[in-house]
């Protein structure tokens, strides 16, 4: 007499972790670890507690390699599914943050930003001219934030960053400058060309 097919499925008590066991007529055992999913959900507030709405952000692993990037949506969310459960980095202007990922979709953690100025840089070479079309990069905390060129004025900008000091990548060595309170102020960057010794 063939005995009927038996399919069991058994949860261990851990988070995320699921085994299943497919038994065929007793004699065939196949066990399938399931993959742990999790789910970005971010809120994202301004040190007002308003939601910062159509804002560039990315989120970086913890090897700084970026997995996504897009714009906060009209109502200031983040949302990625199919994430491995474990923390990632979200960069947002110039703010840097751990965040962590959550079991369930309807979970949703808020980021709070600190209060927010402006990068608005003039960099001159060193006989004190406008230094035009010079690439550059902008980082804090060894994490690459902007990078770009300089314009035709040799200017820098860019909106919604932390109020603090930041590391820019230009010329012969990194120049410490800091964020500013207001769109129009502007903060000069001279470059220092050191010759070599004979």
């Amino acid at each position: 007499m063939n005995e009927k097919s038996q399919t069991e499925a058994t949860v261990e008590n851990e988070p995320l972790k699921l085994t299943i066991a497919i038994r065929t007529n007793g004699i065939n055992t196949i066990v399938i670890p399931a993959v742990d999913i999790a789910y970005i959900r971010l809120l994202i507030l301004d040190e007002d507690e308003k939601s910062l709405v159509d804002s560039p952000y990315k989120i970086l692993d913890e090897d700084q390699t970026m997995i996504f990037e897009g714009k906060t949506n009209t109502e200031g969310f983040i949302d990625h599914d199919d994430v491995p459960i474990k923390d990632f980095s979200l960069v947002i202007g110039g703010y840097v943050s751990a965040i962590p990922a959550v079991a369930h979709e309807d979970e949703r953690c808020s980021v709070f930003l600190p209060e927010l100025g402006y990068i608005r840089l003039t960099i001159f070479d060193s006989a004190e001219s406008p230094l035009a079309n010079a690439p550059y990069d902008i980082e804090a905390e060894g994490v690459q934030l902007f990078s770009g060129e300089t314009d035709g004025e040799g200017r820098i900008s860019h909106d919604l960053v932390p109020l603090q000091d930041y590391d820019l990548l230009i010329g012969p060595e990194p120049k410490k400058v800091p964020a500013v309170n207001y769109e129009d102020e502007l903060v000069s960057v001279f470059l220092v060309v050191t010759s070599e010794a004979d």
